[in-house]
Order: structure tokens, then sequence, then C-alpha cells
């Protein structure tokens, strides 16, 4: 059964979920009843990711595939309106230094964006997530796979794969192409089985590649009705040689893999981009870093994040289809004692049978019976599964005679019922401390930092972080007060007076109980921490050219720029005039590392008023403020009256360009015998050297398209700027 979004509830408060409109998973085998399997289920709450269900990837599990994963790129957001969060998977800005190139096949694999697999590994059942496309090449991919099998004979040494999605929305180039699967990148759920480094004897004993060390069958795709939408993707892993695919449960592709897929896999989710063929001017897998792909007014954060709102995984269980079915009324518990902890929830899979539309009730009772916390659920006909989902508060005292009673009820009359016993136990928190998030540099003179000290602590406690010089003397003590429970506190260590430069500065940190101090016979330690005081550790920020002159109406100024950063933040380029006025800011969303980049800086036409002192400034903030702001100024842009000396225009480039019709008294179209110059800008100039503006299009083979019927009859010059070199041709408008 197809379960509600998992939803905390206050003590007392009566919840009425309503089962009856959702879809089932298929229909389970005689005998047979789908449970959910939480070992690789998530509902996505506000804290992301459940990391006892999943392992995040960073750079050094890609696999071999792509070049890095980022952790940084997971995300939570929450749906307006509603109690719902959702994982997104937002590819950052491609960065040319992020190349990995594979040393057998020369392929080459650029930066990726984020992954995450299951802890757990399983082999069949039925598997589905609500997914919302991306708008991104490549963008998004739910697989399961069996890297990293332990398997001892040579015969299971593969990588075996079943592909959920494995593409899904792009608008870019290369997105209208079909090959043999059918529209592979055209806002598609492709599905497919791989069988990889399949492995053979040799006789003698020893395991080596076969022959065919690579097997794909059973490629299919489902088109998308909207491309931009959720929808549910679902796989019944039926047997090792059976797999039905779904979309928004409706089946429309089975598989038969080239091996038989018996091997336990992970259930992964992926955003990746990487090449799939030569052409790569107009390769959709991994398109260059053109402005039309990356800027944020193409593609916006939100376009491009791949979003996930759950991810299910059902097992088969068996029943006594004697006493469980559709003609009755008739429960099977859980278990007889469920354990569980003080301030957790209960989490229990109910299997129940109803002959017609009922009721099922799930309530927390106390020792004498009090009703401390109420699920109801509205379900139809059949043989099904639920999981309740009730709160044990921090005031339930520890005992092992607490019950949940599960009820079907017909209106207010109880049918059936059935008890399971409930053994509360005291929070399993220990006392621990992590240096995990500590910085290895600071910056000096500065008169205070934040450092991150992850902890987990059973009761109220106090961090310590003692700060030393070289020599071991101590600058001082300084502490914050953290409530039981795990998470990452931020020490504030203020300085007076401020510390100078220096290497092999220690931190020392301890934590003890709230009102003790380090003899706390309870207290745990980190072992002392090197921490550099180095100029520039936040980081830097430089810019390194700018557009040096502009005419008074030119409405863009280009920036080249390198950074560094410690954290991700905003970059923010402002475009200010000599009375301090801006007239552009582009702000941009970047991530840590170090950065070479261009930016376009654009306005709205306006004039601007001629001068040499205008400047360019460009600033790094990062995220929560945790660091000073990164930045720098280019001062002395100059704006330049926009009245041209038309006897600078000749006909040295005539024979560039060819054009028709000369005269005209409408359209003329002008195409670069240059075809592989790239066109910025294309300008008109009247006769006394004034520009005026001209509306064009530009096609993928440069010929450029332009209307003079607006003008007044004359002679006039069309300016074509490349980034090689700028085009002149004089034009007769009669």
């Amino acid at each position: 059964m197809m379960m509600m979004k998992k939803t905390r509830l206050l003590s007392g408060l009566l919840c009425l979920i309503s089962i009856s409109t959702l879809a089932d998973p298929p229909t389970p085998p005689p005998g047979k009843v789908w449970v959910l399997n939480e070992l690789m289920s998530d509902e996505f709450g506000p804290e992301g990711p459940n990391l006892d269900v999943w392992n995040v990837y960073g750079h050094d599990r890609s696999w071999d595939r792509t070049s890095a994963f980022d952790p940084k790129v997971l995300g939570v957001e929450k749906e307006p309106g509603t109690d719902n969060y959702i994982l997104t998977l937002n590819p950052i800005w491609y960065y040319e230094d992020e190349v990995w190139t594979h040393p057998s096949t020369g392929r080459t694999y650029q930066f990726s964006g984020a992954a995450l697999d299951t802890k757990h590994r399983e082999t069949y059942g039925y598997y589905e997530i609500r997914i919302r496309p991306s708008d991104f090449p490549f963008g998004s991919g739910v697989f399961m796979n069996s890297r990293g099998n332990p398997a001892i004979a040579c015969d299971d040494r593969y990588a075996s794969e079943l592909d959920l999605i494995e593409n899904m929305g792009y608008t870019g180039p290369g997105a209208g192409e079909f090959d043999s699967r059918g529209g592979f990148f055209n806002y598609v759920q492709h599905v497919n089985s791989h069988t990889k480094n399949i492995m053979t004897s040799d006789g003698s004993g020893n395991c080596i590649l076969s022959d065919n060390p690579w097997q794909s069958a059973g490629a299919d795709h489902y088109d998308l009705e909207d491309r931009h939408a959720f929808f549910t993707v679902g796989m019944w892993w039926k047997d090792e040689k059976t797999a039905h695919f779904y979309n928004n449960d409706r089946q429309f592709s089975t598989i038969t893999p080239a091996r038989d897929y018996n091997i336990p896999m992970v259930l992964i989710l992926s955003m990746e981009t990487y090449t799939t063929k030569k052409d790569d001017e107009n390769n959709a897998g991994n398109p260059k870093p053109a402005e039309w792909m990356w800027d944020e007014e193409f593609r916006t954060k939100d376009q491009r994040a791949v979003k996930y709102d759950w991810v299910r995984a059902w097992k088969l269980v068996d029943i006594d289809a004697n006493q469980i079915n559709d003609t009755k009324d008739n429960l099977q518990a859980p278990s007889t004692t469920i354990d569980t902890y003080q301030g957790r929830n209960i989490e229990a899979t109910l299997i129940y049978s109803v002959k017609a539309n009922r009721k099922v009730v799930a309530k927390l009772l106390s020792p004498v019976g009090d009703e401390l916390d109420r699920q109801e659920f509205n379900v139809t006909k059949g043989v099904r599964s639920l999981r309740t989902n009730l709160k044990v508060g921090d005031e339930v005292a520890v005992a092992s005679n607490y019950k949940v009673r599960f009820e079907i009820l017909d209106g207010t009359n109880v049918l059936v019922d059935d008890e399971t016993l409930v053994n509360v136990q005291a929070t399993t928190y220990t006392k621990q401390l992590s240096s995990d998030l500590y910085p290895t540099s600071l910056e000096p003179r500065q008169s205070s930092y934040q450092i991150p000290v992850e902890y987990e602590t059973d009761e109220e406690s106090t961090i310590n972080i003692e700060l030393k010089k070289p020599d071991g003397t101590s600058v001082g003590i300084f502490t914050a007060d953290v409530d039981k429970g795990k998470g990452v506190s931020r020490v504030n260590v203020s300085l007076d007076p401020v510390l100078d430069a220096g290497d092999d500065y220690v931190l020392k940190t301890y934590m003890h109980r709230k009102g003790m101090d380090e003899s706390d016979p309870m207290a745990v330690s980190i072992g002392d921490v090197n921490v550099d005081l180095t100029e520039g550790a936040w980081g830097d920020i430089s810019i390194n050219s700018t557009t040096s002159s502009i005419n008074m109406d030119d409405t863009t100024v280009r920036v080249d720029y390198t950074y560094s950063a410690l954290e991700n933040g905003v970059l923010e380029i402002s475009f200010i005039d000599p009375d301090g006025k801006i007239v552009a800011t582009k702000r941009h969303i970047e991530r840590y590392g170090e950065r070479t980049l261009s930016r376009d800086i654009i306005w709205d036409k306006q004039d601007l008023t001629p001068s040499d002192d205008y400047k360019v400034t460009i600033s790094y903030t990062y995220d929560d403020n945790l660091y000073p702001a990164l930045k720098d100024t280019v001062y002395n842009i100059s704006v330049l009256n926009d009245v041209t000396d038309i006897s600078n225009f000749n006909s040295e480039e005539v024979n560039s360009l060819l054009s028709y019709p000369n005269p005209t008294n409408g359209e003329i179209s002008l195409s670069l015998k240059n075809n592989s110059d790239r066109v910025l800008a294309v300008s008109l100039f009247d006769f006394s050297g004034s520009r005026v503006d001209l509306p064009y299009t530009l096609s993928e083979d440069n010929e450029i398209k332009c209307d003079l019927s607006v003008y007044s009859p004359g002679v006039y010059v069309i300016e074509v700027a490349t980034d090689r070199k700028v085009y002149s041709f004089k034009v007769i408008r009669e």
C-alpha cells in the first residue's frame, strides 16, 4: 500500500488519513502482501536525506564515471502551504578544471553534480520514486546497481544495473535528436538493463575479463506528458529474469535482462552530465560552458534542480490467505513487542484485510489505558499494509507496559482489534565530539572566529574550545551550552587583543556536563588540532579584466575574475556610475573552491553620462556570514559619446560579407564568410555617425537578418562585432 507522507503528531491529536485516493504497488501474487522496506525508503524531512538510509557521495565515490560528486549540491525545500519537504539535487556551475578522462576509452567526463545510494542492498521488490524533471542535459538518474558486490565466485563478479530513469527533461542543443532508443534527450523516462565487467574462468582457476564484458538488453522509454511536473517512476523487480517498469502507475515496459539479475543492488539517485559522443558543439550530454547554458536568466536554480518528493521500496511478505483476504475484516499486528526510546516515534507495519470501506485506527496507550497518540486511516476493500507513526514524548517514563492498539471500525463499531506491547527505553545518546568541520586556517588579526564542532550528548552539556599559541600559552577558553541530542555547535572565539599571523596554533576541545568542568569524569575531548593563522585564509577575489570603455548607449560590461572561497556563498558584480549610483548588478550563487570565470553585467538601455570614472565592484559573501566578505574594485572605466565619425567606416571588409538586397527598402541579410566567427553584436549608424537601434536575428550558420523598413531613406553603416574582429558594411535604404 502506498504510504502517505510521514507526519509527526502531537499527543492526543487525531489524524485522519485517506488511503483510498492513493495508488497501490502492483497486485501481489496470491498469499503475499506488499510491506514497506524502511531500510531503503525516505520521505525527506527538513534535515534532508536520512543518513541511516543513504550514503551521500563525495569526490571519492565517483565510481569511475564522472569527475566529481559534491554533497553540497544536495538541498531541501519546503513545499509552499504544506508540511511536505522535497530533496533537491542541483548542478552547480560547470568548471573546465573539473574534468576526468577514462584511462582506457579516452572518454572525457565533466562535473556531475550529486549522488546518493542506499546503505542496504536488496534484490526483488517494488521500487518507486516521486520525481520532478530537471531542465538540464542528462540531468536525472534513478537506478539500482550492484557495484561493490562482494562476490567470490568468478561467474558472479560483475556489475549489474537496472535503470528506472536514465534521463529526463532538457531543451538545449541536441534535445530533439533521436537514436535507436527513441528521443533519448527529449523528455523521456528511459529504462534499461546493463551487465558490466563480466568475468570468466581461464581454465586454470584464474578469473579474467570475458570476451563479452558488457551486455545490455531491454532498453525502452516512456514519453513524459508534462515535462515539468512531479511524477512517479516505478519498477517491479519480479525475479532474476523479469523487471516491469511504470510511470504514474501505468506499466509501459517489461525487461528481460541479458544476464540473470540475482545479485543484491543498492538504489541510487543522481544528477549527472557527461560526454556521450564526439560532436562537442551539439552534444546534449556535455555542453560547453556557453552563456545560454549557465546564465541564471536561461537556467534558474529551480529549472536546473532534480527534485525528489519521496523514495519507497516495498517487499513481499507471506500471509495466511485463509485468514487475511478481501472477504474478511482482519488484522495481523506487526509483532508481540515493539522497542522504542523516549522522544522517538513508533513506526510499525500493520497488515490488514477489509471486505468493504473501513477505518483503521492505531492508538498509543499508557500503562493505565490513557490515549497518548492516535492515527486513523480510511481504507478500501482489499489486503494491504500500512505504516503507523505514533509519538512517544520525552515526558513518557521508561517502562515496558505501554501498548499500541489496532482496530478496524465500521462507523463507530469495532469489528476486530489487536494489541502490541511497547517497551519504552531511555534514549541511547552518548557523549562524543568530532573535529571534521574544523578549519585548517584562520585569517589573522580578526576579533572573533566561529568554530563549528559536531557533538552528541545524552544530557545538557558545555562545549569548550581552548586556543593556544605555538609556544603552548593559552589565549583563552570559549564555551557554548548544548541540549541533549546531536548537532553542530558554532563556538564563538572572541579575541582582544587580536592575533598576528603564525603557524601551529592549537585548538583543544572538550565537553563536560553542564555546571561542571574539565575534571568531570564523564567529559570527552578531542586531541590537539593544529590551525594556522594565514593571510587570505578566508579566501580571495580579484578582477582580472573588464571592458575598458563602452558607448553611452551600450548595455553590457564583461568582467573576468578569479576567486577562492572556503564555503558556498553569493557573488555580486556591480557597474557603478561616477555618482555612486548602481547602473546594474548581477548576483550568482557560487560554490566553494578556486575558480576563474567571466560574467556579463547587462542592463536595460539608458543614456549614460560620458565619463572616465565608472567602476566595477565584485564581492563574495559567505553563506551565514561565517567569514568576512571578499571584495575587489576596478576604476577608470570609460563611457564614450556614441557619435562616431562615419569616415572611419570603409569597404575594406566588404568581401567578408554577402548582403542582399542592397539597396533595400526592407529586410537585408548578411552572411559571414568566416563561419567560425562568433557574432557578439550588430549595430547600425546613420550618415552622421550616430548609433541607432537595430533589431536583428541570428541563425546557427551566422546569417544575420535585419529589417530597415522603419528607417528613413539614406545611407547607413552596419557594424558586425565578432570575437575575432569588427566588420563594417555600407547599405542604402531606398
